[in-house]
């Protein structure tokens, strides 16, 4: 990622408080951009439009499709297929991390998320 080019983040995320935060520490953080917010895996893929994210942060536990339902959506979709998926959950055990792997997250963050280290996790160069 060139310094000059904001890495566009989509937040799938059913609690308001929890999304508006992300919202908010996302924007104010240089290389960061976020795109789209949206409270449900039904949302989102009713609503992903021209402004494709490079990365979503997916919460886990969405009423309806769950967080795990949300990888097989998004790479059924074509223009989605090299979309970054970051899992977000209140579940961390180790059962839990090995689940979300396998669903196909690149990461699972357990909540309350720790900023600085989703920052992190974004910035460095191998992601």
């Amino acid at each position: 990622m060139s310094s000059t080019v904001a890495l566009k983040v989509a937040i799938v995320e059913d609690q308001p408080r929890i999304r508006e935060s992300l919202r908010i520490l996302i924007g104010g953080t240089d290389g960061f951009r976020c795109t789209a917010e949206f409270e449900s895996m039904e949302d989102a893929l009713a609503k992903i439009g021209g402004d494709l994210p490079d990365v979503a942060l997916v919460d886990i536990g969405l009423p309806g499709m769950n967080g795990y339902d949300v990888v097989s959506a998004f790479r059924a979709l074509p223009e989605l297929r090299g979309l970054r998926l970051i899992a977000l959950s209140g579940y961390g055990q180790e059962v839990d991390l090995i689940r979300s792997r396998e669903a196909g997250f690149e990461h699972h963050f357990v909540k309350p998320v720790d900023f600085d280290a989703l920052k992190a996790h974004l910035h460095r160069a191998q992601f």
